[in-house]
């Protein structure tokens, strides 16, 4: 027959005076692959039980007993196994060599919420930079140290490998599982009535003595040829009757029947480890990449009791098993000894209480439990067994991933072991309560895995195929249940559960280091920011727009009156119920009147009360100004938060309504003056007012319920002294981690710039020898509303094209840039270096012409379905801004301009091209700006601005054409003959217009007549002796006398008249240098090279005075006379038959010479000359005389004439 054994366990529960209470609990251990039948006493237990003698021994004497236990029912085992239920023989599984990857969530957990009470002590403006972030999480050890590879203990990389998916880990999808006898008794363990009905618990009082050491309790199971034996098993008591725990240190796991949670041992937080590890590596990751410190927010469902050394206990518990096994198998030897046990050999599980500190102060059991029907046989039904309401408990389970193939280890000294392969995993988070019963699933929905639609719950009944055909449905026990709440504090205890499912009772006292540390639970999670609703369907396309974003359309002339309003609604952030009976909410959280209302704002959101716009997406109410709120919404916002800047203090507005019962909160933006008013008439609760083109950036959120503060986790653990100088901003809705807040735009955008560009001052600046320029300088705009600022030029230059009869002016206009503007307050715009490349070198006088464009362009898009055919289609008579028209086909392919399409940007018009994507007769969409979103700078009553830009390339040396004596008279009389035409020749103007014909002073010469002896020294040539030059300068030392050049239409030459000045003496020679000059010149450029000309006598200088004296007009002409002069006057008469000015004159009579008489160096000729009526001019002659070369004869030459009329 089979080996079977069977392990009497002696479990003490306590005592009261002299008598003992004991339960034994039975644990077969049938040895063999097979079915019950194999094993004839365990086809029925109870009758087999029945007729064993059971003793119990107290330090080794036989002591009384009674049963106090329900009979074992054969009935009931014969309903629960049946002959043929499968036996997988006995093997002890050992666990001591199982890997194992521990997890110490609970160091994560503390290090985290360590870390965000840092910041929210060090970082209340805003969240800490990515350097910030990252030093915090490593000082809070966080982030790995020693870069080993192997992850620290309690870092976010050993929670990321935790939760990582194992190597060569089984993706088959787990068959049911198949439990045999073995499995069925260890399952039905969790049912302590039912053992004692089923004969594996029996239940004694005992006698005791005063102070017991051992306990052994014997049945006398044997026989079958010694295939059924009892292993001796003794429990080492404490004097009050209760299993002794362990005295090695390292297997000490409990104290007088509860588990140790001492402060060093355990400690209980509220945070989920794995997912704000999971979250704050996210966040590390993004700090690292981009320097960015987002910080992601937390929640808190749950109060997690951690054991910090859960794995080290578990290591050394199943090498206590190993350690055990081996003790039994070596009692079955011959003369072998009985096996001592200890409590923590006896224990399999813990029933966890909480201690709420600030309410009813007792504890309370988080496992008590009901059954109404009890246990249903469906083998069987005429069983009717209730059991008297009772506990579940705790125990700690291993997770893999991997398949658990447990390989059979052969030792010759003992039965054949198992010991599994896989790797499993073990968190230090031992318990977690959410605010349920721990032995009592949740109420909740069965779906249908199809549909996900409810059905009706199926009967909890074994399927045919079950090993032990028992079931169960329990309950939670009325009014048991402690409340988890925010703001309380609490503690935890295990009373730890033996074989048999016994524990102390809930009343007894823990003894010392039983009871964790108090902690308080508080809400991790922050207000949501109010989210932004829209009132109406987005205006298309609505560039620009958004909920959180709110633009008025105006115009710099456009009153404020005019301009259209806008407006939004807040609705607080959507919170389930759970949260809000955490909060103690409706009434307690526990108010049976507020059910119904409950259920249904707990199935309905924000999408549930408003419309989506179908073009966008995006949510809009209509209807009500300021709606009711229909889900639920978070009762710890009181109010909200509106920090806008511009406005100077930030508005505190109050939610309307009682919650649940709150309305959604009415914002109005409209034109003005910037000022804010709070509920302006009873539909609105606040209108902000808006200038034009000011972008008034702030944000909202909202402001914490005061009585709610003490909720919040982070505000918890603040210190005294952070809490007080926080408080106010917490409260008032400025702190970031409590309440975040939404960013809010506001938008008086304009579609044309407040004011008209101007030049305030403008510099140019060239090279040499560069067709390039450079502006700088400042303009004046708004840089409130202008995004740039382009600066065209225009001139009109006179070009000497020689192929031309004449210089001919030309008109040149191009762009030099375009300025980008800065938005601020300011009104003038810096030009630091605009750089342009002209069409030449030469100088231009130019007017510029400014033109601003608005910042808010886009933001006046309009969007309009046209069919495109051959013709023009007409967008907007005001024309378009060609760069903003997007044309995009109906499959979203967008259109190329000037490949698909053609934009007349000035009528306002697009074609279609032949030969694009766009076929005849198709409907496009095209977004467009219309014009006009510019000022310029020619509006009517701004002032032009000219500038010049110099020449930058020195001109060509002049080309002298001919040079002429010429002279010069005045009305007064005065003559000079010391004036030379100098004929240039063409082209002129090389260098840009009012290009001169410069005098080179310090290389132009003058002299005497060497025949003409004494006279007074030549003085030094100076600017002052030419005094028809226009400009004097000095060009790098070089003094220059500048006369203008001027065209001579009917010789179609250039010429300058240079005059020299009196004061050199008798008809002085010039010899002249000569030199193209550009005045409007980058230095170097100014002039040309120099030209010397030959040497040219000039003529006389004589002044002239007639007068008439009766019927005789006397003469008198004074001046320098050189070589003895003559002087004669004739009278002349026009013949009116000759057109010609000089030839139509003719003398009448004999000329009249005058007498010279001197006085110092000037000579004066006088006369009179009689005459008649029919002369109507005198003509004035002088004469030098000079002698003739090839016969020495002396020759007269005229040297002077003037004409006088005679009137």
């Amino acid at each position: 027959m089979p080996v079977r054994h069977l392990l009497p366990f002696a479990l003490p529960t306590g005592r009261t005076g002299p008598t003992g209470r004991l339960t034994v609990y039975l644990s077969p251990r049938l040895k063999a692959d097979g079915v019950l039948a194999d094993y004839p006493e365990w086809v029925d237990w109870p009758a087999t039980l029945a007729g064993l003698n059971l003793r119990v021994r107290v330090d080794g004497a036989i002591v009384p007993h009674r049963v106090v236990s329900p009979v074992p029912s054969s009935a009931v085992w014969a309903a629960t196994f049946t002959p043929d239920a499968p036996v997988d023989g006995h093997r002890f599984v050992d666990f001591s060599h199982t890997p194992l990857q521990p997890m110490a969530s609970g160091r994560v957990a503390t290090s985290i919420l360590d870390t965000y009470v840092r910041m929210a002590a060090e970082h209340p403006d805003g969240p800490p930079d990515g350097a910030q972030l990252l030093a915090l999480a490593a000082a809070a050890g966080l982030l790995d140290g020693a870069g080993t590879g192997v992850p620290d203990p309690g870092s976010l990389a050993e929670a990321a490998d935790y939760r990582a998916p194992m190597d060569d880990r089984d993706t088959r999808k787990p068959e049911a599982p198949d439990f045999d006898v073995h499995a069925s008794i260890s399952l039905l363990g969790h049912h302590p009535e039912l053992l004692r009905h089923l004969g594996l618990a029996i239940d004694l009082e005992i006698g005791l003595p005063a102070s017991p050491g051992r306990v052994r309790v014997t049945l006398g199971y044997g026989g079958a040829g010694g295939q059924a034996r009892e292993i001796g098993l003794i429990t080492l008591t404490t004097p009050d009757f209760l299993a002794q725990p362990n005295p090695d240190p390292k297997l000490r796991e409990q104290s007088r029947g509860f588990l140790a949670l001492a402060a060093e041992k355990a400690f209980l937080t509220m945070m989920d480890p794995h997912l704000a590890a999971s979250r704050l590596s996210q966040a590390a990751a993004q700090a690292d990449q981009f320097g960015e410190g987002v910080l992601p927010a937390l929640d808190s469902r749950a109060l997690t009791l951690i054991r910090p050394d859960l794995s080290t206990t578990y290591r050394n518990r199943t090498e206590r098993q190993t350690e055990l096994e081996t003790e039994l198998q070596a009692s079955l030897a011959p003369g072998g000894s009985p096996v001592e046990l200890f409590a923590e050999d006896l224990t399999i599980g813990q029933r966890i209480d909480v201690f709420d500190l600030t309410g009813a102060g007792r504890w309370s059991s988080l496992f008590q439990r009901r059954t109404k029907q009890g246990y249903a046989f469906p083998r069987d039904k005429s069983l009717s067994i209730v059991p008297k309401p009772d506990e579940g408990w705790n125990t700690t389970v291993l997770v893999t991933e991997q398949e658990d193939v447990r390989v059979l280890h052969q030792n010759p000294e003992q039965d054949a072991i198992l010991r599994p392969t896989a790797l499993f995993r073990l968190d230090d988070a031992f318990y977690k309560w959410d605010g349920w019963s721990g032995a009592v699933p949740t109420p909740s929905s069965v779906l249908d895995s199809v549909t996900g639609q409810p059905v009706e719950a199926s009967d909890n009944l074994p399927t045919a195929d079950q090993t032990a055909q028992v079931a169960v449905d329990y309950g939670v026990v009325p009014r048991t249940l402690p409340r988890l709440r925010f703001g309380r504090t609490y503690q935890f205890r295990g009373r730890c559960v033996d074989l048999a499912g016994n524990s102390c009772d809930l009343a007894t006292a823990n003894p010392t280091g039983a009871a964790s540390p108090p902690e308080p639970f508080g809400r991790l999670e922050p207000i949501a920011a109010p989210t932004a609703v829209r009132r109406a369907p987005r205006p298309i396309p609505g560039i620009g727009d958004s909920p959180d974003t709110l633009v008025l359309l105006g115009d710099y002339d456009l009153a404020d009156t005019d301009v259209e309003a806008v407006e939004r609604l807040f609705f607080p952030g959507r919170v389930g119920q759970d949260l809000c009976e955490l909060h103690g909410l409706p009434a307690g959280g526990v108010d049976p009147a507020s059910y119904a209302d409950l259920v249904t704002r707990d199935a309905l959101d924000l999408a549930d009360q408003t419309e989506t716009d179908e073009r966008t997406g995006e949510l809009m109410v209509t209807g009500p100004p300021q709606p009711a709120i229909g889900y639920l919404s978070d009762p710890a916002a009181v109010g909200l938060r509106l920090d806008l800047p511009a406005l100077g203090v930030p508005v505190a507005l109050s939610l309307k309504g009682v919650w649940p019962e709150r309305q959604a909160t009415r914002l109005v933006v409209a034109a003005g003056d910037p000022s804010a008013v709070v509920d302006p008439d009873p539909d609105t609760d606040l209108t902000v007012f808006v200038p034009q083109a000011e972008i008034v950036t702030g944000s909202v959120s909202y402001r914490i319920d005061p009585a709610f503060l003490d909720h919040f986790a982070l505000w918890q653990r603040l210190s005294a002294v952070d809490q007080a100088e926080l408080s106010e901003r917490v409260m008032g809705g400025e702190h970031w981690m409590f309440t975040p807040a939404r960013p809010l735009t506001l938008i008086h955008a304009v579609r044309r710039p407040l004011l008209a560009p101007e030049v305030d001052r403008l510099a140019v600046d060239r090279d040499l020898g560069s067709a390039g320029l450079r502006l700088s300088g400042t303009l004046v705009a708004s840089c409130l509303s202008t995004d740039r600022v382009t600066i065209g030029a225009a001139w009109t230059d006179t070009v000497d094209d020689p192929a031309l009869d004449a210089p001919v002016p030309r008109r040149t206009a191009i762009g030099l840039g375009t300025v980008t503007v800065p938005r601020s307050t300011k009104n003038e715009v810096s030009i630091e270096s605009l750089e342009k490349r002209l069409p030449d070198t030469k100088r231009h006088e130019a007017t510029l012409r400014l033109e601003a464009y608005s910042s808010f362009a886009e933001y006046f898009t309009e969007e309009k379905a046209v069919v495109l055919a051959d013709r023009p289609v007409l967008l907007d008579r005001k024309g378009v801004v060609a760069s903003s028209v997007e044309v995009r086909l109906p499959d979203g392919r967008r259109a190329d301009v000037g490949t698909d399409i053609r934009i007349d940007e000035r009528r306002g018009a697009i074609v279609r091209l032949p030969g694009g994507v766009i076929r005849s007769g198709t409907q496009v969409s095209v977004r467009y700006v219309s014009r006009p979103i510019s000022r310029t700078s020619d509006e009517a009553g701004s002032p032009s601005f000219s500038i010049i830009f110099p020449n930058t390339v020195a001109p060509p040396a002049p080309v002298v054409s001919d040079v002429v004596p010429a002279s010069a008279r005045d009305t007064t009389g005065h003559h000079s003959g010391q004036v030379l035409r100098i004929y240039l020749a063409r082209p002129w103007l090389v260098s840009g217009d009012g290009e001169g014909l410069a005098v080179d002073l310090s290389a132009t010469r003058v002299g005497r007549d060497p025949l003409l002896a004494g006279g007074a020294d030549i003085p030094e040539l100076t600017a002052a002796h030419f005094p028809r030059a226009t400009a004097v300068t000095d060009v790098d030392g070089t003094p220059l006398a500048v006369h203008p050049v001027t065209f001579d239409a009917t010789s179609r030459r250039w010429y300058a008249d240079i005059e020299l000045a009196d004061g050199f003496g008798y008809r002085p020679f010039l010899q002249l240098t000569l030199a193209r000059y550009q005045p409007d010149s980058v230095d170097g450029a100014t002039r040309s090279a120099g030209v010397t000309l030959d040497a040219v006598r000039l003529g006389l200088v004589r002044a002239t005075i007639a007068t008439r004296v009766g019927k005789s007009v006397e003469i008198e002409v004074s001046g320098l006379d050189g070589l003895g002069n003559s002087v004669q006057v004739s009278l002349q008469q026009a013949d009116p038959n000759i057109a010609d000015p000089e030839l139509r004159w003719s003398s009448v009579g004999d000329p009249v010479g005058l007498v010279a008489t001197s006085e110092g160096s000037v000579t004066t000729w006088s006369g009179s000359i009689e005459v008649p009526a029919s002369a109507t001019r005198l003509l004035v002659e002088e004469f030098e005389p000079g002698l003739r070369e090839q016969d020495g004869t002396t020759v007269l030459t005229t040297v002077f004439v003037e004409t006088i009329p005679l009137i």
